[in-house]
């Protein structure tokens, strides 16, 4: 009962149990595994590899689904690429990569992130309240988190890391014990934790305005600029 209901369609490839069981003039779709992109009806331009993979999957466009019930849900998303089982199971949205076991697997709305690790992304802080809606967001590193839920812009990396919220950047889990940063480093604003010790190399920030460097005396060095601040015990 592959491409049961097939009528104008074209270039197509069905393996399995019921794949692409609905397509009636979707064109240039590949369906390999049981009920996979079962409700396909014009969509066009799509992958579905394993079992139930883009299973309600009706007019989205140029997916990419490897992996059992891996976007399952999505239904009009396009430009969407999961691989992984359950990976974006629960997307409806466009343009989301996903990579690794149920990664971001509740996700319902949002659009523009990238995933990649074991369930990264897929739960907040607490590590049980699901992460459901976000949008140009990053999460690179299995159990990696956002801080909390319907948080946009952020970007988190590392090993169950978790976020600081809505458009900030978290490097490593807190574990980590020294970050080495290559080069210049450039900003409008450079903040050194309270616990900075310095025996003789000086953070600095030469010209700028309103920038701050905080942490113990005789700590820092701002080398032009107006409205800067250096903060000591």
């Amino acid at each position: 009962q592959a491409l049961f209901t097939s009528t104008t369609g074209c270039c197509l490839t069905a393996v399995g149990f019921t794949a692409l069981y609905s397509n009636t003039t979707g064109c240039f779709n590949t369906a390999l595994g049981k009920q996979a992109m079962y409700s396909n009806t014009v969509g066009n331009e799509s992958t579905a590899v394993g079992a139930n993979a883009l299973l309600l999957s009706n007019t989205g466009q140029c997916n990419t689904a490897v992996g059992s019930a891996a976007l399952l849900s999505n239904v009009g998303g396009s430009f969407n690429t999961a691989i992984g089982t359950r990976a974006l199971r629960n997307s409806t949205q466009n343009g989301n990569t996903a990579v690794g076991y149920c990664t971001v697997g509740h996700q319902t709305g949002g659009s523009n992130n990238t995933s990649i690790g074991k369930l990264a992304g897929t739960y907040i802080a607490d590590g049980t309240t699901c992460n459901l809606n976000f949008n140009n967001s990053v999460y690179i590193g299995s159990e990696s988190k956002p801080l909390g839920n319907s948080q946009n812009n952020q970007i988190v990396i590392g090993y169950q890391a978790i976020g600081q919220g809505a458009n900030t950047v978290t490097l490593g889990n807190t574990s980590i014990t020294k970050t080495q940063l290559r080069g210049e480093i450039s900003g409008s604003k450079l903040t050194i934790g309270t616990s900075h010790t310095n025996t003789g190399t000086y953070a600095t920030i030469a010209g700028g305005s309103s920038n701050y460097i905080s942490g113990s005396a005789d700590c820092g060095f701002i080398g032009g600029g107006s409205s800067n601040n250096i903060w000591g015990e």
